[in-house]
């Protein structure tokens, strides 16, 4: 993310963070697929739709940079847990960071 590889603590530090980077169209992209808010990505909410574009985005992170992109790093940018992240890429299709995407209509990842 940053030279300092800190996470920020508001959405809008965070977004334009990612934009500078370039990853905030993949994820935005992400949202668009799943229709739902941007923002929501970063909630609370278990919804259906939320969940899968969250879910969705984990694996983007993941398969962008998994050098960079670990579990822990993805976890601590959308305030999860490690394992909450590794269960939303493996259900996203992800079972490794170098794996193709096994579950392309349910969950839309990237191109």
């Amino acid at each position: 993310m940053s030279q300092t590889g800190t996470i920020p603590k508001t959405f809008e530090a965070f977004v334009r963070q990612l934009h500078e980077e370039r990853i905030y169209v993949e994820i935005a992209h992400c949202a668009e697929a799943h229709k739902v808010p941007l923002q929501t990505l970063w909630g609370r909410s278990r919804r259906g739709p939320v969940v899968r574009a969250r879910h969705a985005a984990f694996a983007i992170l993941r398969r962008l940079n998994p050098g960079y992109w670990t579990y822990p790093r993805i976890g601590a940018l959308f305030d999860r847990d490690h394992s909450s992240v590794m269960d939303g890429c493996r259900k996203a299709g992800i079972t490794s960071a170098t794996s193709t995407l096994t579950r392309p209509g349910l969950y839309r990842v990237g191109t």
